[in-house]
C-alpha cells in the first residue's frame, strides 16, 4: 500500500482530513495551545508526510523480526519506534521555531503521539486490508493456474492414451494382412501412415470440426474394409448436420473400434454399425454379439471419451439392453 503510485494524493486526502478534524470539528489537538492555521498545515502535513514514509521505509527494508511474528504485526510494532521518534523530533523543532507554550512538554508530547498514532493505526489497518486482498487475489490467480494446468495434464494423460490404444490394434490388423496380400498390405500401410498423422496432429486439440473427424474415420472404416469385407458395413444418416459443430478428436473412431473389440464379426455373423445424427446429437450403434471367449475389457475407450467431454463441460449416454449397444455424442458448438 504504502509504494502505491498515488501515494501523494493519499497523504494530500489524509492530511486535509487531519486538518480539517481539527479545525472544524475541534477534535483532536497537538499542542495545549491552539495553533495559526497556518503552523497547524505545515505540522500536519509534515507529520502524515513522515509517518507514511516511514512505513514504506519499514515494507520496503522488511525488517526482520522472529519468524513467528506475523508480517503486518512486525511492521506495526516497528512502526510505533519511528512514529514515537517522530513525534518527539517534532514537538522538539516546533519548541525550537515557535517557543512556549509549543515546547517539548509532557501535554504536548502526549498530544501529538496521541494524533500520529491515531493515523499510524489507521492506515496500518488500510494496509492490512490490501494486503489480505492482495493475497487472496493471489491465491484465487494461483488455483486458477492450478486448475489449469491440472486439466491441461489430465487431457494430456487422456489423448496419450489414444495413440498406442490405436496403433496396437491398427498392427494386429496389419500383421494378418501381410500374410494375405502384399499389395493390400502396401495400400494398408499407407492408409495407416495418413490416419496416423491425423492421431498425432490432433493429440493436443480438445476438439476438431465435425468435418475433419468423419474424413478420419471413413479413412479407418477403409483399413477395417480390408480386414472384415463383406462382414462389416456401414449406416450412416447425417444429413443436415452442421459442418461447423466441433467434436473431440478419434472418439468416433474409438466408438467403431470398441465394436470390432467386443463383438464377434464373421461371414456368417456380419455387423452393421450404425452412425447417426439429430439434434446435434451423434449416435453409434450396433447389435450385440459379444465374444465368448471374452477378455477383461481395460476400459480404456468409453472412459476416455466421456473424461474427454467432461472437459468440455458435456456427457456422454451410454445405452445398452440383451441385444443393442448405444452411444450417443453431443456435437459441440463453440
Amino acid at each position: 500500500m504504502f509504494s502505491n503510485s498515488l501515494k501523494q494524493v493519499y497523504i494530500l486526502l489524509l492530511g486535509l482530513y487531519s486538518i480539517a478534524n481539527i479545525l472544524i470539528l475541534n477534535g483532536d489537538r497537538l499542542y495545549e495551545a491552539e495553533l495559526v492555521w497556518y503552523h497547524l498545515t505545515i505540522i500536519v502535513f509534515a507529520l502524515v508526510y513522515g509517518i507514511w514514509y516511514i512505513n514504506l521505509w519499514i515494507q520496503k527494508y522488511r525488517i526482520n523480526f522472529p519468524t513467528k511474528i506475523h508480517t503486518l504485526l512486525k511492521h506495526f510494532l516497528v512502526s510505533l519506534v519511528g512514529i514515537a521518534a517522530l513525534s518527539l523530533l517534532s514537538v522538539l523543532i516546533t519548541g525550537v521555531i515557535l517557543g512556549d507554550p509549543y515546547g517539548a512538554n509532557v501535554v504536548n508530547i502526549k498530544l501529538t503521539l496521541g494524533f500520529t498514532f491515531r493515523v499510524n493505526l489507521f492506515l496500518n489497518s488500510i494496509n492490512a486490508i490490501v494486503f489480505y486482498n492482495d493475497q487472496f487475489r493471489r491465491k484465487a490467480v494461483e488455483a486458477e493456474k492450478y486448475k489449469s494446468l491440472s486439466a491441461q495434464a489430465n487431457f494430456e494423460i487422456l489423448s496419450n492414451q489414444i495413440n498406442p490404444h490405436f496403433l496396437f490394434n491398427s498392427l494386429n490388423v496389419l500383421s494378418s494382412l501381410i500374410h494375405k496380400d502384399a499389395d493390400q498390405a502396401d495400400e494398408f500401410l499407407h492408409k495407416l501412415s495418413d490416419i496416423y498423422r491425423y492421431v498425432l496432429k490432433n493429440r493436443s486439440n480438445e476438439v476438431v470440426t465435425f468435418k475433419e473427424e468423419l474424413d478420419f474415420v471413413n479413412d479407418y472404416l477403409d483399413l477395417l474394409k480390408v480386414r472384415f469385407a463383406e462382414a462389416l458395413s456401414v449406416n450412416m444418416d447425417l444429413k443436415g448436420v452442421d459442418s461447423s459443430l466441433f467434436i473431440p478428436p478419434a472418439v468416433l473412431q474409438l466408438l467403431v473400434e470398441n465394436v470390432i473389440k467386443h463383438n464377434t464379426i464373421s461371414k456368417a455373423h456380419p455387423m452393421t454399425i450404425s452412425i447417426k445424427c439429430q439434434d446435434n446429437k451423434l449416435t453409434v450403434s450396433n447389435e450385440k454379439r459379444l465374444k465368448k471367449e471374452k477378455k477383461e475389457a481395460s476400459g480404456i475407450g468409453l472412459k476416455n471419451i466421456s473424461e474427454r467431454y467432461k472437459f468440455l463441460n458435456e456427457e456422454i449416454e451410454i445405452k445398452q439392453d440383451a441385444e443393442h449397444f448405444s452411444v450417443t455424442l453431443p456435437l459441440i458448438k463453440l
